[in-house]
């Protein structure tokens, strides 16, 4: 570690961008929350999808089709020296 810091080209210095843990409020500032219920609320699904009905598809009506298919199939997806 000294002859790293020996060097005459090496400067070192204190980082002053903004810590974002710095932000997060303290117990006494803000409102307790526990992680895994805010996770949950947002990776779960919406309860309330199921309880609407979903109305059939009807002569007429636009559905979004996507295909996945490559134009050229038989070519290799990557061009290079490491295949």
């Amino acid at each position: 570690m000294a002859v790293l810091l020996s060097q005459p080209n090496l400067t070192i210095r204190r980082c002053t961008t903004l810590n974002p843990a710095t932000l997060l409020p303290t117990a006494e500032e803000g409102h307790q929350h526990n992680c895994l219920d805010e996770v949950s609320t947002k990776v779960l699904p919406r309860p309330d999808l199921n309880s609407t009905p979903q109305e059939p598809i009807q002569p007429g009506d636009y559905v979004w089709v996507k295909k996945f298919v490559r134009k050229r199939w038989n070519t290799p997806r990557w061009e290079g020296p490491h295949q």
